[in-house]
């Protein structure tokens, strides 16, 4: 019997958020009360300081392999690792001349596809694809592939791919529980390439060995990644714990890891077509977890034995060649929106609770049914009412959404925004307000003030434009005042933003008891100012909805006045927001016993169910939408 041929891509997302931009941007402001607040650590200089360089790692997993590994990499991490860890940075540049690392296109900033038009999203590839190559020098290869933030595609923004000149995509796990499409034609779109779009390659990511990286390492680590709100033995975590309705054993040894994922590995192989693809794509740092995956893949790989099969490490390049020298037809994917989410564990945010993919009902409710087939963007959908809202007043200033700037010209200038001028300044703020990772995953994170300080700035920068007076005729007759949907969404936010994150600090400090320590009387302080910073933001947007009314009844000319209260309300909508989180950072930093406090936030968010946004959205969308959400146009 003839040896079964497989093809493995390795590939990797690397991002982490600019750690430092907060503290650039509040530079600029003149506001005593912003410029005093809580700035985020940065944890590329942290992890570098303690030794930890999960970069250099990745290198030396191909050199054990033997393998070519794809790099997808936000410019925001690049020249943080310049800065942070400068032999890393040359290392990498090596990597990528010598064709040990096969350049993947991403997103500049880690903006979501759902919070940005066509043109931005080709925008994010095109300042992508510059870095890699004019900064980096990276070698361009013969095709031109890319990984869609967070796996996220929407059908309806595929031109952006052609735009920016790709030739492929990697495409997330395809299940029609959580997502709409369509296959015409013959084959497998499990393990087999397909078209989208106009012709663009849809290369598919395996699931099994992409995601069940996890499960091992869960059960390995447990006393860590409780701290992220997997507490294994408390409540549901897996998908097998909801489905039996009992937990896993844990913790278990390394060894047990590795022959927990050699055992994926073996099956994943056994189950292939001959000929077939088994691409791995995930995170690189891992939620902090990348050192531990990258040491179970190493090991799991270089020991993986299957007989009767042959398996050959390639690149995109390699493997594409060999399907085009087949000439065989390829199926046709048609899809509405699909991302990598929801995987095998729970997710627990800040509106609640999120079982995973193949939980089943839970509570009576199918959360993979009811909302990740209507919204398969959810987990970034916070983010549409501030992009709404400032997008269009930008478009009524006449300012393009794009950045008027090459990623080198960005980098030489050492990504500060003192001495850029405003137009360059407003297409940066709006284009980082879009970034995933302020609508991030950890209920407890500061991330979420990004979006505000954004928003602040950008109206701020819009009013001093306003009151020039060369400019004042023309706006009046441009101006398009905002959806009042999205202003009512921005109230809303109010309400996990800064409601759910005061009562379930009050709750779990109440839970802790002593344990919560001698400063608990500041922290219930600050908890109380955060109400008060909550009640301001509620009027300020008050005020934004009764400008805005008055700017739609009275049509245009709009008077400069109402313009200029619409965006001052704004802005003290953002400032408000802003100062109300870093109360709930200065609560969290009087609890003495902080970990002790993210379990109790954990298990108050666990309960939390079914989840507060996608009700939110029902009740924000109008008929035409709620159809289209029920019976959404594949393409």
């Amino acid at each position: 019997m003839a040896d079964k041929e497989l093809f493995v891509i390795l590939a990797f997302h690397a991002h982490e958020p600019w750690w430092d931009l907060p503290s650039h941007i509040l530079e600029t402001v003149d506001d005593a009360d912003l410029r005093q607040t809580i700035r985020p650590d940065n944890w590329v200089r942290k992890r570098a300081e303690s030794g930890r360089d999960i970069y250099a790692q990745l290198l030396r997993l191909g050199e054990r392999l033997s393998a070519p590994l794809c790099l997808e990499a936000t410019n925001e991490l690049l020249m943080q690792l310049e800065e942070c860890l400068p032999q890393t940075w040359q290392a990498l540049r090596r990597g990528f001349a010598d064709n040990a690392l096969y350049p993947l296109y991403g997103g500049a900033h880690h903006a979501h596809c759902t919070l940005l038009t066509v043109e931005e999203l080709a925008d994010e590839l095109r300042l992508n694809q510059e870095f890699l190559h004019d900064v980096m020098g990276a070698p361009r290869p013969k095709y031109r592939g890319a990984f869609p933030l967070e796996g996220s595609i929407d059908a309806h923004k595929l031109e952006a791919f052609r735009l920016a000149g790709i030739d492929y995509v990697v495409f997330p796990h395809l299940s029609p529980r959580k997502a709409h499409y369509r296959l015409e034609g013959a084959g497998d779109p499990r393990y087999q390439p397909f078209l989208l779009g106009d012709g663009l390659l849809g290369l598919p990511r395996h699931f099994g060995i992409s995601q069940e990286i996890w499960r091992p390492i869960t059960r390995w680590k447990p006393d860590g990644l409780k701290l992220q709100g997997y507490i294994l033995g408390s409540y549901w975590v897996f998908d097998q714990e909801y489905r039996e309705e009992r937990h896993v054993t844990f913790p278990i040894a390394r060894g047990e890891a590795i022959d927990q994922y050699r055992h994926t590995l073996a099956q994943s192989l056994t189950e292939a077509p001959d000929g077939g693809l088994l691409l791995y794509i995930q995170d690189l740092e891992l939620m902090d977890y990348g050192e531990e995956a990258l040491e179970i893949l190493g090991e799991a790989w270089s020991t993986l034995r299957v007989p009767d099969v042959r398996v050959h490490f390639v690149t995109p390049d390699q493997y594409i060649e060999r399907t085009r020298a087949r000439a065989r037809p390829l199926p046709r994917l048609r899809f509405h929106q699909i991302s990598w989410a929801p995987e095998i564990r729970l997710v627990l945010r800040c509106d609640g609770h999120y079982p995973p993919l193949d939980a089943g009902p839970f509570r009576g409710v199918d959360l993979s049914l009811e909302v990740f087939r209507r919204w398969p963007f959810i987990f970034w959908e916070w983010g549409r009412f501030h992009v709404e809202v400032f997008n269009t007043l930008l478009r009524s200033f006449g300012y393009p959404l794009v950045v008027p700037l090459s990623a080198r010209e960005w980098w030489e200038r050492g990504y500060r925004y003192r001495g850029l001028d405003r137009r360059e300044r407003l297409a940066l703020h709006s284009r980082t307000m879009k970034r995933a990772d302020n609508w991030g995953w950890r209920p407890e994170e500061g991330r979420q003030k990004r979006p505000y300080l954004h928003g602040h700035r950008i109206a701020d920068l819009l009013l001093e434009e306003l009151r020039d007076a060369g400019r004042a005729d023309q706006l009046r007759s441009a101006f398009l005042p905002p959806a009042e949907r999205s202003l009512v969404g921005l109230e809303r936010l109010l309400e996990p933003f800064i409601d759910i994150r005061v009562d379930y600090l009050r709750s779990g400090i109440e839970r802790l008891g002593e344990r919560a320590g001698e400063q608990v009387g500041w922290a219930h302080h600050h908890l109380g100012r955060a109400e008060e910073r909550r009640r301001d933001a509620a009027a300020a947007i008050g005020r934004a909805q009764e400008a805005n009314r008055r700017l739609t009844e009275e049509g245009a000319p709009h008077p400069t006045e109402t313009i200029a209260a619409l965006l001052e309300a704004l802005r003290d909508h953002c400032r408000q927001v802003f100062l109300a989180t870093d109360e709930l950072q200065r609560a969290w930093g009087n609890i003495a016993d902080t970990e002790g406090m993210v379990v109790e936030m954990y298990r108050y968010l666990y309960d939390l169910y079914p989840p507060l946004l996608p009700r939110l959205l029902r009740e924000l969308a109008t008929e035409e939408e709620l159809a289209s959400i029920e019976k959404p146009t594949l393409a």
